[in-house]
C-alpha cells in the first residue's frame, strides 16, 4: 500500500517495546488492490528459501521465544552488577557474595542456557529439513512449539526470580536494566506465549 494512503494513529502506550512503535493505522478512501495482499501459506510463496516454506505459526512461536530469550540473557548480564552493588542489611555482605544469591544467579543462567540449547538443536534440525525441501509434520511442529514455550518459561523464571535482588536501580525508569525488564514483560504478553 503506498504510504501516502496510510495514516499512523499513535496508540502504543505499553510500558515496554517502545522502539517497536507498534501503532495502529487507518486507510481512508483508498482502494487496496490484490497486488498489496498475500497469503500466509508456504505453498503460495513467491520467493525461494526455507524462510518462505517454514510453517508461519511455528515461525511465530520460534521468533517470539528467541526474542524473549535474548532479552532474558540481556537482563541476566545486567543483573549481575546490579546485585553486586547491593549489600545485605543484616550481614553487610554484598549480595553477590552470599552463596544462596550467587547460586540463584548461576542456576537461572544455567536453566535458561539449557532450554536455549535444546530449542536451537530442534530449530536447526527443523530448518535443515525445510531447507532440504521436506515438510515439518504435526508431531515435529508440536515438539518445537513445546521447546519454544519451555524457553519462554525458563526466561520468565530467570528474570522474575532475579529482579528482586537488583534493587531500586532496576526499578528506575531510566536504567538499562529497567528498560530490558519492561521490554521483556511487554513481549511476554503475546497470546501465543500463554503458559
Amino acid at each position: 500500500m503506498p504510504a501516502k494512503n496510510v495514516a499512523i494513529l499513535p496508540s502504543w502506550d505499553s510500558i515496554g517495546l517502545r522502539a517497536s512503535a507498534s501503532h495502529s493505522y487507518r486507510i481512508d478512501n483508498a482502494w487496496i488492490g490484490a497486488e498489496h495482499g498475500f497469503a500466509i501459506d508456504p505453498a503460495q510463496a513467491t520467493a525461494h528459501g526455507p524462510l518462505y516454506r517454514f510453517p508461519f505459526l511455528l515461525l511465530a512461536f520460534v521468533t517470539l521465544s528467541v526474542n524473549l530469550a535474548g532479552m532474558a540473557r540481556h537482563f541476566l548480564r545486567l543483573a549481575q552488577p546490579a546485585i553486586a552493588r547491593r549489600r545485605h542489611p543484616l550481614t553487610g555482605l554484598q549480595l553477590i557474595d552470599m552463596p544462596g544469591v550467587a547460586a540463584r544467579l548461576q542456576d537461572a543462567g544455567d536453566a535458561l542456557e539449557g532450554a536455549r540449547s535444546n530449542f536451537y538443536r530442534l530449530l536447526d534440525a527443523a530448518w535443515e529439513q525445510v531447507a532440504l525441501g521436506a515438510v515439518i509434520d504435526a508431531n515435529e511442529a508440536a515438539v518445537l512449539r513445546a521447546a519454544s514455550l519451555e524457553l519462554v518459561r525458563m526466561a520468565r523464571l530467570a528474570v522474575d526470580d532475579l529482579y528482586p535482588y537488583c534493587g531500586l536501580y532496576a526499578a528506575h525508569a531510566r536504567s538499562e536494566i529497567n528498560r530490558v525488564w519492561r521490554d521483556f514483560h511487554t513481549a511476554t504478553q503475546h497470546t501465543l506465549l500463554l503458559p
